[in-house]
């Protein structure tokens, strides 16, 4: 069993975990936690971590090595627990968000597992290079929907999609929601979705074909060591931090013949209280600029040297191919690249 590292960040009291701690003492597994706080955590998290084993609490003052380049008071600094994992040696790193819950009869360790590791999986070949992934999950109205930061110009098209047998490295394993489904802000204004679980003769497990892409998020996700130098969550563009992430490294996974994988365990996901229309101030600029940003992306070529060379490759194709019209923009590449340098440097 590789060693696994479950890194979360948190304004709460982090009283999930310990549902996911009995859920690894169940299957059998040794798991290390870490819990990133902000200045916004309540000092009793510190006290509760204690109560679970091998859970590390890391406060603002312990954040001080990296935390220079990141902001207070954002997800971002979960960047800080993935780079603590990576040093303490941690195989496969899964990011989980305080509102994702644990489903006891699952054994999420082991499903996650898997990234890392060579397996034969059903891959999934869009004509038009993009696949819904949430297609594999019943809404109860069976009403179809997008994840969040799925391309708008993609949505509602109906491509030719064909399933490859396909044996390969999984570099990042999505496990996917029941309950509240990660959808943008603008489908929550129109509706209430609750998903039950995969649909009947659904795939539960499946990769996707190289050039067929999905965004993903990092709430229930595992990523390889080897990845993670490819995956940074930038505080400077709103709430598609965590998308435009896994957009890049997607792009990189495929230059290294690599995969994502998609489908278990499942978190049942009880979101957390969000005023949705300021959610949707944070998305709206960059859902405007994902159609533009992918198509960049896909056509910048990338090595087969790994992943440090892979997202030196992207940030140097984005300065050449990418209108850095906005500070926004250039904030972004600038954090890209102190990412690189730090990685590099670990």
């Amino acid at each position: 069993m590789p060693k696994v590292t479950v890194v979360t960040t948190t304004i709460y009291v982090p009283t999930f975990l310990k549902a996911y701690a009995e859920n690894a003492n169940k299957f059998g597994h040794e798991v290390d936690y870490i819990v990133v706080g902000d200045r916004k955590t309540p000092p009793e998290a510190a006290s509760f971590c204690e109560t679970i084993d091998k859970c590390k609490f890391v406060g603002v003052d312990d954040q001080r090595e990296f935390s220079w380049f990141l902001p207070e008071n954002s997800i971002a600094r979960r960047n800080i627990g993935h780079l603590m994992a990576y040093k303490s040696g941690a195989d496969v790193i899964i990011m989980l968000d305080d509102d994702n819950l644990s489903i006891a009869d699952q054994d999420f360790v082991a499903a996650h597992a898997k990234t890392g590791t060579h397996c034969e999986l059903p891959s999934m070949h869009s004509s038009n290079g993009w696949f819904n992934v949430c297609d594999s999950l019943r809404e109860q109205h069976n009403v179809q929907f997008y994840a969040r930061g799925f391309p708008p110009s993609k949505r509602w098209e109906q491509p030719e999609i064909s399933i490859i047998e396909k044996g390969a490295t999984i570099a990042v394993n999505a496990g996917l929601w029941s309950n509240d489904p990660d959808i943008d802000a603008i489908t929550r204004l129109e509706r209430k979705l609750v998903t039950v679980g995969f649909k009947p003769r659904s795939f539960t497990e499946f990769s996707l074909f190289p050039c067929t892409w999905s965004p993903w998020n990092c709430q229930n996700t595992a990523i390889s060591r080897k990845a993670l130098p490819s995956y940074f969550l930038s505080p400077y563009i709103g709430r598609h931090l965590d998308i435009w992430a896994s957009y890049i490294t997607t792009r990189i996974v495929e230059a290294q013949g690599e995969v994502i994988a998609f489908g278990t365990p499942l978190a049942f996901h009880e979101r957390s209280p969000h005023n949705l229309y300021n959610d949707l101030e944070q998305e709206l600029p960059w859902i405007r600029m994902t159609d533009e940003f992918c198509d960049t992306l896909r056509q910048i070529e990338v090595p087969n040297t790994g992943y440090l060379d892979g997202l030196q490759a992207v940030i140097e194709g984005l300065h050449a191919k990418w209108n850095t019209d906005s500070i926004a923009k250039v904030k972004y590449l600038e954090g890209l690249s102190t990412w690189h340098h730090i990685c590099t440097n670990l």
